[in-house]
């Protein structure tokens, strides 16, 4: 994207805003995200890919269902968990700075949020930014069972990778999804974004899936050239309760069919 363009998105998301929300910089590292009758402060790091994934998140905006032919059905699903007295339950996995989780806080605001994210210093940013939003915040790996991992960078803070636990790496304990939904939640939406742990995750304990709604997924498989790595995640769903499937940008979306 040239920088005359990107820069445009950003004026046009301050001036006239996205999905029912505006931005406005208070200062370095500092923004005001308003809108949908909330307001909530977020701070990004200087030097780190935090801005570029603020962009990502409410500017572009990647987890945008606007536009997709599911919308109004999501909406009503939402609408139809409230009125049975549950929780619409939203579990990111892969959560970076927390601004992923307070989008979707945004657009569901009665929905319980979860905010999964293994590496330290993403989650010390995270827990900033998601203070006082009814966000829950968790620093471990989801993972089909509960084991020890390492984490370890691949890149930028987007990109660090959850690894089987190695001797002299930080680590860390795993979560499954089906630890985080109480007995009072209905699994609503699920977004994973783990850097090609998924592999690891659809590899066993996948009943949740038929529980979910809506399944928000990156897939890594150019980092692993030649694996088949996101096989375990089409069999954990071609073995569930029917559903659609939509692609746009980097994500698939997988929307439940029945109810």
């Amino acid at each position: 994207m040239s920088l005359l363009r990107k820069w445009s998105h950003l004026l046009r998301f301050v001036i006239s805003g996205s999905d029912g929300l505006k931005g406005y910089p208070v200062g370095a590292g500092k923004w005001i995200v308003y809108g949908k009758g909330r307001r909530h402060a977020i701070r990004l790091r200087a030097n780190t890919a935090d801005f570029n994934v603020f962009k990502h998140i409410f500017v572009d905006p990647a987890y945008s269902f606007r536009r997709l032919h599911f919308n109004n059905d999501l909406a009503r699903r939402y609408e139809r968990i409230l009125a049975r007295g549950r929780n619409p339950l939203i579990i990111d996995c892969g959560a970076n700075n927390g601004c992923s989780a307070l989008w979707f806080k945004f657009q569901y605001p009665k929905a319980r949020v979860v905010a999964v994210e293994p590496e330290e210093s993403n989650f010390l940013v995270l827990s900033i930014n998601v203070e006082g939003a009814n966000v829950e915040a968790f620093n471990r790996a989801v993972h089909s069972c509960n084991v020890s991992l390492s984490v370890v960078a691949s890149g930028d803070e987007t990109a660090f990778r959850t690894i089987d636990a190695v001797a002299g790496a930080r680590s860390i304990e795993s979560i499954t999804i089906p630890e985080l939904v109480s007995d009072e939640d209905d699994l609503f939406i699920v977004k994973i974004d783990i850097e090609g742990f998924e592999h690891d995750l659809f590899a066993a304990n996948t009943g949740w899936v038929d529980d979910t709604d809506l399944i928000v997924m990156e897939l890594h498989d150019h980092l692993f050239a030649g694996q088949a790595h996101s096989r375990p995640f089409f069999e954990a769903l071609m073995r569930s309760a029917p559903r659609d499937f939509t692609h746009r940008g980097e994500n698939i979306f997988s929307l439940k069919t029945t109810q």
